[in-house]
């Protein structure tokens, strides 16, 4: 291979082999870490360069975009420029394309769409609630095993039996309606149509002179077969695998399909189109010996002794084998020790464990020994226990609300609260002794009544179930308070279920207001100048320009006509849809697609489909400034120098996001929208008002006595005044009084209070403070007042004696309100009163002690 000392990679003469190999159909064996991208991207360089491949024709199928994306941006330091053609991406894209193309003699609407995992998702949960039983009885136990042996279904994997196959009719007439593909129709429709249709099959192949396939031990049958036809009808396959990682099994993959491509192609070393890469670069001699000890060597392509390693070492891996998991969590804590005090950085230690469910355990371990560790998993937020217990509650309170039955939303909540075994025995009490009954009324008549406890062979859980009652009554009726809001109920929910919040922190940023994050305010920013520059260049006949950008044109309008609503750009009435488009101005273009220049912005999700899109329209064309660029997917980004190779100046691109907190890009553009159209601040409930701390004696809200007074007054958010007094103690101050004072107050009776005043001066410089007339009842009215206002929504004060907080300038003056919790100590809890209008300061905010 001609050498490119400057660009090109070092290669072993393994790697070196494969990457020159003749343009017969190739098969690639590569085990962890012994380099497959780098030869996968040379491979793809040396086709460019050497075998006169034009990039445009040549598809490079990764098992995620983001493999796609991170393989390009390699290519693009090889090739340069010309990486942007390469058709990289998941082999679903790569058939979502072809039926766009090929629409007609593949029998789908021209104008289909693919729906995402919110809708099937909908649909499978919907159906399996309503057929829970025979889903059971046929090893389904939720509606994601449903859905996943439907997939293998479509994919002619499992068969269809039973009730399912009314339920896959139910789903093919809804996707039908919606004029709707799935991600497996794409795989059946694109196979379908190259074994019917040879004359788009060799129309594509016209298209398509070599494919390499990346993760191809992952395969399952139709995407096989899909390979397969393009390899049979003329295009290179360049396949890369490894047959002792396949770990998709379950959603199909068969490891069998390197056999029946080593058998299809006569892929053989002799041949030169079989190769094994031999040099492992990531493990060391012990590790990998261990790991390869475990496969059954008869199965694989590599023998075992195949692989050398760069790094020879030998230290010994250790097993150990523990009794039960806390044994075992014991000793991890013991080992983590150990390798602190030899001095280890704490980032420099991992805990991997198998499941999810050991995961949450070992963390709170860590927790209560004292090691700060930050936990990692595949789970989702909405698939932790804690939120599926939350979920569950909220779907029967919303239930309760709306007059509708109870038994679904009841039985899903139970079945998160107790253990599978009493689901199980109360289940079939019901059946038997109940038929007609709802589970819920089966389990309340085994809580109340022992001989049906008896009955149910629940005797030994007696307590789990008079527990279980008492919480979901106890939350049900919290729920009737006054004022209450979804956050404070969530976190008595929290609380009273018995889940740290502490496994709920890792989510906190999927939590977060976007208009929190630097780069979607900068975007905003963006947005709104440009309105402003629309509204004021509108008169002189020539406004910047708005582009929307999406691969798939349904988004595109869709953006369309959410932009102009939001923007006040719709007309009266309203203008006609446009055309289905990959790219569509916010206003519409007196003619074709003039050249964007500095002023105008795009809105896109993939900034390399953008520049393709630009480059076939001349819509980039004219100008020497490009235009600022929205980009609303942070995987559509490209590095700063490719970006510049293309053209682009990489300041004028603006990732909204960059760290993918929200999960889609039409998510960010609604975030974008509202900062753009709403106000520029939240207006606070309360532009000017004083907020109160009161230093009190006592936890009893009956006998507390005031030690001081604080304030703070605060107009449009800001401090702008403030006041603290202490208060003359009464001679009959108590025992537990001073304790209180010293333990809880941080205030010293013997010491700090040799210049307090009586309490009637210094109630009267307050009033003056606030604007409040004083009179001789007013100080103990208020204070009882306050002390009695148990039912009156609180939130916490900051930790520490003596500290008053305010709300940030640029949030609203007053906090959620939470229900009332039980106070423990006198130190303040902000108590929220109004008291009526008096100027200068219309609005008053007390905040008790109690």
């Amino acid at each position: 291979m001609p050498s490119r000392p400057a660009d090109w990679p070092d290669l072993n003469p393994d790697q070196r082999a494969a990457v020159t190999a003749s343009m017969d159909p190739q098969l690639v064996v590569a085990g962890p870490g012994t380099g497959k991208t780098r030869v996968l991207v040379c491979r793809a360089a040396h086709l460019i360069e050497h075998e006169a491949v034009t990039p445009s024709r040549l598809v490079l199928v990764t098992f995620t975009r983001r493999a796609a994306q991170q393989l390009t941006s390699r290519l693009a330091t090889l090739v340069g420029p010309e990486a942007q053609h390469v058709r990289a991406g998941t082999i679903h894209h790569f058939c979502y394309k072809t039926l766009r193309a090929h629409s007609a003699p593949a029998g789908v609407p021209d104008d289909f769409i693919v729906v995402d995992d919110t809708i099937t998702d909908a649909f499978w949960q919907r159906w399996y609630e309503a057929h829970e039983r025979w889903c059971d009885a046929n090893d389904l136990h939720s509606y994601r095993q449903v859905k996943t042996h439907v997939s293998r279904i479509k994919l002619g994997i499992d068969t269809v039996s039973g009730r399912l196959t009314e339920g896959l009719r139910a789903y093919g007439e809804m996707l039908g309606d919606r004029g709707a593909l799935d991600f497996d129709d794409l795989l059946v429709k694109t196979r379908d149509l190259l074994r019917n249709h040879p004359d788009v099959r060799a129309d594509l192949v016209d298209e398509t002179r070599a494919v390499l396939v990346d993760e191809f031990q992952d395969t399952d049958p139709v995407q096989f077969d899909i390979i397969r036809r393009l390899g049979e009808a003329g295009a290179h396959l360049y396949c890369v695998a490894d047959d002792d990682q396949s770990v998709y099994r379950f959603r199909g993959a068969r490891p069998a399909n390197l056999r029946r491509y080593i058998d299809r192609f006569d892929c053989s070393a002799e041949r030169g189109t079989r190769h094994v890469l031999t040099t492992n670069y990531r493990s060391n001699r012990s590790i990998y010996a261990v790991a390869e000890a475990v496969l059954d060597a008869d199965e694989r392509l590599k023998q075992r002794g195949d692989i050398r390693t760069s790094d020879a070492g030998t230290q010994p891996v250790q097993l150990v084998a523990c009794d039960d998991p806390e044994a075992e969590r014991t000793h991890v804590l013991r080992q983590l020790r150990d390798w602190l005090d030899d001095g280890a950085e704490r980032s420099d230690l991992a805990v991997l464990t198998r499941w999810n469910r050991r995961l949450a355990a070992l963390e709170r371990a860590c927790l209560r020994a004292g090691l700060a560790c930050e936990t990692s998993q595949s789970e989702a937020l909405l698939d932790t226990p804690p939120a599926q217990k939350l979920h569950a509650l909220l779907r029967v309170v919303d239930a309760r609300r709306r007059g509708r039955p109870l038994d679904a939303p009841m039985t899903e909540l139970l079945s998160h609260l107790l253990p599978d075994d009493t689901m199980a025995r109360l289940r079939d009490f019901g059946e038997r002794s109940m038929p007609d009954a709802t589970l819920w009324t089966a389990f309340q008549t085994v809580v109340s009544n022992e001989q049906a406890r008896r009955s149910a062979g629940l005797d030994s859980a007696t307590d789990r179930l008079d527990q279980t009652y008492a919480t979901i009554t106890n939350l049900l009726q919290n729920t009737q308070e006054d004022g209450l809001t979804i956050g404070a109920f969530t976190r008595t929910v929290l609380r009273q279920l018995g889940d740290p919040l502490q496994l709920l922190r890792r989510y906190a940023d999927t939590l977060t207001d976007p208009a929190s994050r630097p780069s979607v305010r900068q975007a905003g920013t963006v947005l709104d100048e440009w309105r402003r520059a629309q509204a004021r260049d509108a008169r002189a006949g020539d406004p910047p320009r708005l582009l929307l950008h999406h691969r798939t044109p349904q988004i595109t309008r869709l953006w369309r006509q959410l932009v102009r609503r939001a923007l006040d750009l719709e007309t009266d009435p309203p203008a006609p849809l446009p055309e289905m488009q990959e790219a569509l101005f916010a206003r519409p273009a007196d003619e074709g697609i003039p050249p964007l220049g500095a002023d105008d912005v795009v809105l896109t999700n993939d900034l390399e489909a953008l520049l393709r899109w630009a480059e076939r329209t001349g819509a980039f064309s004219g100008s020497t400034d490009t235009p600022q660029i929205l980009l609303l997917a942070p995987d559509g980004a490209l590095p700063s120098g490719q970006k510049t190779l293309l053209g682009v100046d990489p300041d004028d691109v603006h990732v909204v996001d960059p760290e993918s907190t929200f999960h889609s890009p039409s998510v960010r553009l609604v975030k974008l929208l509202q900062m753009t159209s709403g106000p520029s601040a939240p207006e606070p409930l309360f532009p000017e008002y004083v907020m109160v701390d009161l230093e009190a004696t006592s936890t009893d809200p009956r006998h507390c006595r005031v030690a001081e007074i604080g304030a703070l007054k605060v107009r449009d958010g800001t401090v702008v005044d403030r006041f603290s007094e202490l208060v003359q103690l009464p001679e009959d101050l108590t025992a537990d009084e001073h304790e209180t004072l010293r333990t809880v107050c941080g205030l010293d009776p013997a010491s700090d209070f040799d210049e307090a005043r009586p309490e009637a001066a210094v109630w009267a410089d307050f009033c003056a403070f606030t604007g409040r007339p004083s009179s001789p009842t007013t100080a103990s009215a208020t204070t009882s007042a306050s002390c009695a206002a148990s039912p009156t929504p609180t939130r916490p004060t900051p930790a520490g004696p003596r500290r008053t907080t305010c709300c940030p300038p640029r949030t609203s003056c007053f906090p959620t309100f939470a229900a009332t919790t039980p106070r423990t100590s006198a130190r303040r809890s902000w108590t929220t009163t109004r008291i009526p209008p008096i100027a200068p300061w219309p609005t008053v905010r007390i905040s008790s002690a109690f």
